[in-house]
């Protein structure tokens, strides 16, 4: 179960979902997949579920990422599928995230949510569900299984245990960014390496880029105001060999 600090930004009851970009079962993938009392699939993303062994509570979409043998398997195994139509004005992943609004969850976590080749995709699925966060006070977690993003709006208090995503060898590699999409007021950082209190930032800068966590791992971000992308990532070393 999530530590108490966690359970500050959950709020019950919480859902997964799996979208159909890359997944890498890490330890933040782990962790995350933990926490929600129901499992769904958007479309190809049914496939990362069927892999793990995991059935998904019901798959949405227009199913054309999702291979002809694994909309068997689903058939067979009773998953339900809300089909829709290829062409339509929104993404699966917006049809699946307003199903289960619908149904109730006030917090999402979106698995397998980014990296690939459809950058477009994670960034409108990351835009649509800040505009949620902002007007229903809805609140996602996006993962890949290795990296974390939380689009956060204010007034947000945010408490993280990094360990509960990696492990301490990976702290000397973790980066930790924030991306102000306007203007914030009132930034206050605890816990990173570079700590500020009561910071006002506009809207566009690169100041909370590559920030690091300290010996504890243990940090909050707290402000009073305005929309931030806060990023949690290892960097990647690159390779000595020539």
């Amino acid at each position: 179960m999530p530590n108490e600090d966690y359970e500050a930004y959950i709020q019950a009851p919480c859902a997964g979902l799996f979208l159909r970009g890359p997944y890498r079962h890490k330890k933040a993938g782990r962790f995350l997949l933990k926490i929600p009392s129901c499992l769904s699939a958007a479309d190809g993303g049914a496939r990362h579920l069927l892999a793990l062994g995991l059935s998904p509570a019901s798959i949405t979409g227009d199913l054309d990422s999702l291979s002809p043998e694994l909309q068997e398997q689903a058939r067979t195994l009773g998953i339900p599928a809300e089909k829709y139509p290829r062409e339509k004005d929104e993404t699966d992943g917006q049809l699946a995230v307003e199903k289960l609004i619908r149904e109730g969850y006030k917090t999402i976590i979106l698995f397998a949510a980014f990296g690939g080749q459809r950058e477009d995709h994670a960034l409108s699925m990351l835009n649509f569900c800040l505009e949620k966060r902002k007007a229903e006070g809805l609140r996602f977690i996006f993962t890949d299984g290795e990296s974390v993003i939380f689009p956060l709006s204010g007034p947000e208090r945010l408490k993280i245990n990094s360990e509960d995503y990696f492990s301490q060898k990976d702290f000397p590699d973790l980066r930790i960014s924030g991306v102000p999409l306007t203007a914030v007021r009132g930034l206050t950082l605890d816990g990173l390496k570079y700590e500020v209190s009561g910071l006002d930032l506009p809207a566009g800068t690169t100041r909370l880029v590559s920030n690091e966590p300290a010996a504890s791992g243990r940090f909050s971000v707290t402000f009073e105001s305005g929309d931030l992308i806060l990023f949690m990532l290892k960097e990647e070393k690159p390779s000595s060999e020539g």
